[in-house]
């Protein structure tokens, strides 16, 4: 008798959340017959780099503190200078385009010009010293394109050194911009993937020589049909190149006039038949023998929406679409670097921060605020498995009216860590409320934000339809449709479980059972994480 009044009362206590989880089975009767019991997959990595295209050309400058802080808002570790097609143009010492003079004699028998939008536009300047402040504002590292293009290796080495010099921070560092594609400059530029290839030797050694520890990628990727100038493209990289780190992998999802009759599983599993693809047929399978001495770094992703009316373009189906392009690209072991295209602008179909209404979160930003905060300083990532009563299908006819069947899961997720914390990032991209237990991925209780909208394709610029609940908890958790759901904890040392004494060192961070960021309370007990790893479980007794 006693002990079922006292389970009853434990269960009103201790469950605050019990009444609005009885009200989302009533509100979402569509709900998986049981609780789904999720369990780690054996498939552990690290944890790849993610950040944003860094073009600002259309403004603000990188020197607008406003707009640094918006972007710290997304929470990037790596911020790409000057872009990607910009940086063909680039004059580093100006932080600007070269002028046409300069551009008339960058390839021999040609004049060499620039999108013709460029040359009207209004000048906002961004050195690299520029650049910097920015980063140091931000809290995130620099990624540099080098301009093979308009420029050469004196130029541009030259151009490292000045930013050097004047306190630039350069580790990571990139050679050209799609030089694989059929832009007719480039192709006069470098007629063959060896002709490519060989000038990024010369500009590896005179980079290396300046920046010895330099983490340097080259452009990466098959394109064409047989016996084209790109179509064995990698193959010219493995055998030429010397000593660089990664090859570079640009991934655009296109979605086309005929695709606006997509059903909404077929739009929202899109990134599950289209990036194995272009994985394939671009030469990145992380079984490739060839590409196992390099890292794959995805410096341009996004949904490319090419229809009539943009009907896919900054809505919530982008955001759970770009959920599941992270996805499949961590289930690339070799991918290592993942830059959204692009940080802010008037584009609604790329620019993360609307940069003509104060900074507006669009669906890439809303993505990126949402993916990028938990895994970020974040050492280890492992898979976690979608039950087979969580797969489903779908079926799409190619160009040549084949039909593809495709099969993919409704639930997926990540679950990342590091000595101090845990965190789950778990998207529910299908029609129902989903029951879930995580008690076999954390070992203490957890808080939840969930994310989740009232409308998959209406633009997030114009209705405030995005929300975010919060709830605790390891056993039935409720996901409701078409959502993204982010689990934190806290990881207990096993020097903390066997009561270990160690010196301790500079205070990070507070914490409470919740993982979340504290100050010193009476009576509540609290983490207390140090520099070296310590981590002191405290109660202060009134």
């Amino acid at each position: 008798m006693y002990g079922y009044i006292y389970s009853f009362i434990l269960i009103f206590v201790s469950e605050l959340n019990a009444m609005r989880k009885l009200l989302i089975y009533l509100l979402f009767p569509v709900i998986t017959d049981a609780q789904v019991v999720l369990q780690l997959d054996s498939f552990i990595r690290t944890v790849p780099d993610v950040g944003f295209n860094g073009n600002t050309i259309r403004g603000p400058g990188w020197n607008d503190v406003t707009f640094n802080d918006s972007v710290a808002s997304m929470f990037p570790e790596i911020l790409r200078y000057p872009s990607g097609g910009i940086a063909d143009y680039w004059d580093w010492s100006t932080g600007w385009f070269y002028p046409q003079s300069v551009l008339d004699t960058a390839i021999i028998d040609t004049i060499y010009t620039m999108n013709s939008g460029w040359y009207t536009m209004d000048t906002f300047a961004a050195t690299p010293v520029i650049f910097q402040q920015a980063l140091d504002r931000i809290g995130a590292e620099g990624i540099f394109n080098m301009n093979m293009m308009s420029a050469n290796v004196s130029i541009q080495s030259a151009a490292l050194r000045d930013a050097i010099a004047q306190g630039v921070s350069i580790n990571k560092v990139e050679l050209g911009s799609e030089m694989n594609h059929g832009n007719i400059f480039k192709i006069m530029k470098y007629p063959t993937a060896g002709d490519y290839a060989r000038e990024c030797n010369v500009y590896i050694d005179s980079i290396k020589a300046i920046i010895p520890n330099a983490e340097i990628a080259v452009v990466g990727g098959n394109r064409g049909p047989d016996s084209t100038r790109s179509w064995r493209w990698n193959d010219s990289i493995y055998s030429i190149v010397d000593s660089v780190d990664a090859l570079v992998w640009h991934t655009y999802l296109y979605l086309k006039d005929e695709d606006t009759t997509f059903s909404i599983k077929q739009l929202l599993a899109f990134p599950f038949y289209r990036v194995p693809l272009y994985e394939k047929w671009r030469g990145f399978n992380d079984t490739i023998a060839a590409l196992q001495d390099y890292e794959v770094w995805v410096t341009e992703y996004n949904l490319f929406d090419k229809t009539y009316d943009l009907r896919y373009t900054n809505t919530w189906a982008q955001v759970l679409m770009l959920s599941a392009m992270n996805n499949e690209f961590m289930n690339n072991r070799l991918v290592e670097m993942l830059l959204l295209h692009n940080v802010g602008g008037i584009f609604p179909n790329f620019d993360a921060l609307d940069t003509e209404h104060g900074f507006r979160k669009r669906a890439t930003g809303m993505f990126a605020s949402i993916w990028n905060n938990p895994i970020r300083n974040m050492t280890s990532s492992t898979k976690i498995q979608t039950p087979s009563t969580l797969m489903d299908s779908v079926e799409y006819t190619n160009s040549n009216g084949v039909i593809n069947k495709v099969y993919f899961p409704k639930l997926f997720g990540w679950k990342f860590e590091n000595n101090f914390d845990q965190k789950v990032v778990l998207s529910n991209i299908s029609a129902d409320t989903i029951s879930v237990s995580v008690s076999s991925l954390f070992p203490g209780n957890v808080s939840w934000e969930k994310w989740t909208s009232d409308s998959l394709l209406a633009q997030i610029d114009s209705v405030s339809y995005v929300q975010m609940q919060r709830d605790t908890g390891t056993v039935n958790i409720i996901f409701l449709p078409y959502s993204i759901n982010v689990a934190s904890g806290i990881s207990v040392p096993s020097s903390i479980m066997n009561q270990t004494v160690f010196p301790k060192q500079k205070l990070l961070k507070i914490v409470d059972v919740l993982g979340r960021e504290s100050h010193p309370k009476r009576n509540t007990p609290l983490f207390y994480i140090y520099e070296n790893g310590v981590v002191e479980r405290k109660v202060i007794i009134e």
